[in-house]
């Protein structure tokens, strides 16, 4: 006999095989498609420009590209060295425009931290609510225009090659890869409420996962019980496999234990196709790795299995993906933190906040009113490959000001200014090892 649990996933899958679409969108009174003439827009707000107000499309003998971006997506920031590169090349012909919600306080905040951005001569469109209703997209994108005006694409940064702008200029059959995206997506509510399939609502515990969804970020979400003031719903969209074990077995990303998402020191993979769990390092390879090998999991519980949410997402990990996953004690070469002068190790009075600060300028980091642990957390942050354990048996709060380094030696004559040291061993760890 099934049981409500397996009833109810087998009804929730079922129905997401039949209703859930590629994506969804609103289209506002405003929003442009392809095909659109793009209208006379005039913008104030920009860097970058020889005049004070212009039109979006100031030189109708160019071709345009609309390039909206975030300051904090490392993804568009990269580009500007692209973007440069190709504008320079079709000086004549082309015009490259980045547009941003972001105040132009934001921008500056990025140039001191960007030498690739500081140094772009694009025009940048800041403070911008305008060409957002012509194009009501929240996902990084480009709006390809031709010399006519006329809207050529609404598509995927991805796209943005120097055959493809070619083809713009040469006003051929444009191919690219399309925009999908959900209209306002919001990560705190289940995917497929979201889809209109509100007779789903009865569902009181489930867990599923899908592939990769065309059109959403990387997020996450939660349900918090309003009764018991618990977690009963956890929701990771279009994650690797490696990101969702560490979810599962660290406290949901806490990294007490394992580290970081992009921390692997504490995690080890015996498996022979390794390479589903890693990211490729050439950029190229990325779109179709993240089209097989990432996905979306979520998984809901009654509150009185609140307490069981962690286990149950574990066991769904490794039928799902068909691995084994063990938490280890092992032997590894690492190194301890010892007290090498207690009279140094600087104290904190124990009121007050507790912070951990890094000042990028000066390379400083700063550990108030906080335990060793968190100094040993700071220490693996910069010693990116070396595991370490405390073995001070310190117990006090610490008030440091230290430089970090990133090489083991020159780290050592640092911490002795304040009374510690590492010293190399074989040290035991507890250590996740997925086969």
């Amino acid at each position: 006999m099934k049981s409500k649990y397996t009833s109810k996933l087998i009804l929730m899958i079922f129905s997401m095989l039949s209703y859930l679409p590629a994506g969804s969108q609103t289209k506002s009174n405003k929003a442009l498609s392809i095909g659109d003439h793009l209208p006379a827009i005039h913008i104030s707000k920009i860097l970058n420009s020889t005049k004070a107000v212009r039109k979006i499309q100031d030189n109708t003998e160019k071709h345009l590209i609309i390039d909206f971006w975030s300051p904090y997506c490392s993804y568009s920031v990269k580009t500007f060295k692209e973007l440069d590169s190709i504008q320079q090349l079709f000086t004549k012909d082309l015009e490259i425009i980045r547009v941003t919600r972001q105040t132009d306080l934001d921008l500056r905040k990025l140039f001191v931290r960007s030498e690739i951005a500081s140094n772009s001569k694009l025009p940048l469109v800041y403070s911008d609510s305008t060409l957002r209703e012509f194009f009501p997209i929240e996902l990084p994108h480009q709006v390809w225009v031709d010399n006519k005006g006329i809207i050529r694409a609404i598509a995927n940064p991805q796209n943005f090659t120097v055959k493809n702008v070619k083809k713009l200029i040469q006003n051929e059959g444009l191919n690219l890869l399309p925009m999908d995206h959900f209209q306002n997506f919001n990560p705190a509510q289940p995917l497929f409420m979201q889809a209109k399939m509100s007779f789903l609502n009865n569902l009181e515990q489930f867990s599923y996962y899908t592939r990769y969804i065309n059109g959403i970020n990387q997020k996450a979400g939660n349900t918090i019980d309003p009764i018991t003031k618990q977690v009963i719903r956890r929701a990771y969209y279009n994650m690797s496999v490696k990101n969702l074990i560490k979810l599962a077995y660290d406290s949901f990303g806490s990294g007490e234990k394992y580290g970081a998402l992009s921390d692997d020191r504490r995690v080890i993979y015996e498996k022979e196709d390794p390479e589903r769990f890693f990211i490729p390092k050439d950029n190229n390879e990325l779109i179709e790795w993240e089209w097989n090998n990432t996905y979306c999991y979520e998984i809901k519980v009654l509150p009185e299995n609140a307490d069981r949410l962690p286990k149950m997402m574990q066991e769904d990990l490794q039928r799902f993906f068909n691995v084994s996953i063990n938490e280890e004690t092992r032997i590894v070469d690492g190194y301890a933190l010892i007290i090498s002068d207690k009279n140094k190790i600087p104290l904190s009075s124990g009121k007050g906040r507790s912070l951990t600060l890094y000042n990028q300028k000066s390379g400083i980091t700063t550990i108030e009113n906080q335990l060793v642990k968190q100094l040993i957390k700071s220490l693996e942050g910069k010693l990116r490959n070396d595991i370490i354990v405390d073995e001070t048996n310190f117990k006090e709060r610490l008030l440091l000001h230290f430089k970090g380094r990133e090489n083991v030696h020159e780290m050592r004559e640092e911490l002795k200014k304040f009374g510690f040291d590492l010293i190399p061993k074989q040290v035991e760890t507890k250590i996740l090892v997925v086969r």
